[in-house]
């Protein structure tokens, strides 16, 4: 009863915090957040942010990423790293707007709400184990009736979460441009209406595999990266139905009015991170980062043809 209140109690206090703001440079280990809004940013601090319902997580990875990159800027006033991360696009927004964030580094559907928002700007393109870019698949049981995206009125998927873009943007888009009428559920063991598809959250990409995998869902949406490495040998228990284009897997984009030379000299670091010894181990501890580099000229066009997804989807809206 204890265990199941302290639970309760911790989740609570988890959606209480809308944004994690790092206010220490030294390590994760020891870093100490400002909860609530978020705090005023010292001078001489370079803010990398981040769209997550996971704020413990992706602070500690952040801030490796955060620290490697003021220490290399510290000829440009840069004297330590801090992270942001904000629970939706709204509170990203106005801490972008605020000038509270720098750099902010996620997959390319906040990246284009946020440029929406803020004029945010891309710059680089994130290289993540070994992958630059990738797609979605939309994924049954391998013995499953469904066939086709025609087959899933009155089924239920699995998307990732509201600011996915491989787990939750594209596939929708994939199922709403195909006629179909999606409609959002708490619950995977409702009964969905057989006029429309039903859908509901897992909060990670391995518990959707998971859900299909254990009938708890009829459809489940992955990229082709994740459905390979998590599946691995079990990987023919599922069955593709569905792949979309494919799009960067992660983009850097930079704040408004961002000093120019220091946007250049940032650009730098980051480029060369991978032909440096440090550079190469902070890459790794960050989500298996394998670099970073310009972004080729179809990253634009992947970037409008995102903005017309969101638009299909409802931009920012479940």
């Amino acid at each position: 009863m204890l265990r199941s209140s302290l639970a309760i109690l911790g989740l609570c206090l988890a959606a209480s915090i809308a944004v994690y703001l790092l206010t220490d440079r030294p390590q994760p280990s020891a870093a100490r957040f400002a909860t609530g809004a978020a705090a005023d940013t010292p001078g001489g601090a370079l803010v990398v942010g981040v769209i997550s319902t996971e704020p413990k997580d992706e602070s500690g990875r952040l801030q490796i990423l955060a620290d490697y990159l003021a220490r290399h800027l510290e000829g440009h006033g840069i004297r330590r790293g801090g992270v942001a991360v904000a629970a939706n696009f709204e509170q990203m927004a106005e801490l972008v707007r605020d000038g509270k964030v720098d750099l902010l580094v996620d997959s390319p559907f906040p990246i284009a709400r946020l440029g929406e928002l803020t004029g945010t700007r891309p710059i680089l393109r994130r290289w993540k184990k070994s992958s630059a870019d990738y797609r979605s698949y939309l994924v049954v049981l391998a013995d499953s009736e469904i066939k086709s995206l025609g087959d899933l009125n009155g089924k239920m998927s699995a998307f990732e979460d509201p600011v996915s873009t491989f787990g939750y943007l594209l596939p929708k888009a994939a199922l709403m441009a195909a006629g179909l009428n999606l409609v959002q559920y708490a619950d995977p063991t409702a009964a969905v209406g057989a006029d429309h598809v039903g859908y509901v959250f897992t909060r990670s990409d391995d518990t959707t595999l998971f859900w299909v995998r254990r009938g708890r869902a009829a459809i489940g949406a992955t990229s082709d990266q994740d459905f390979r490495e998590q599946l691995g040998d079990r990987e023919a228990e599922l069955r593709v139905i569905h792949e979309t284009v494919s799009v960067p897997r992660q983009l850097v984009a930079h704040r408004p009015g961002l000093d120019p030379t220091l946007l250049a000299a940032l650009t730098d670091v980051m480029v060369k991170m991978d032909a440096d010894a440090e550079g190469r181990q902070v890459l790794e501890a960050f989500q298996k980062t394998s670099k970073f580099d310009a972004l080729p000229p179809e990253a634009e066009a992947s970037l409008a043809l995102i903005a017309e997804y969101a638009t299909l989807i409802g931009v920012g809206a479940p």
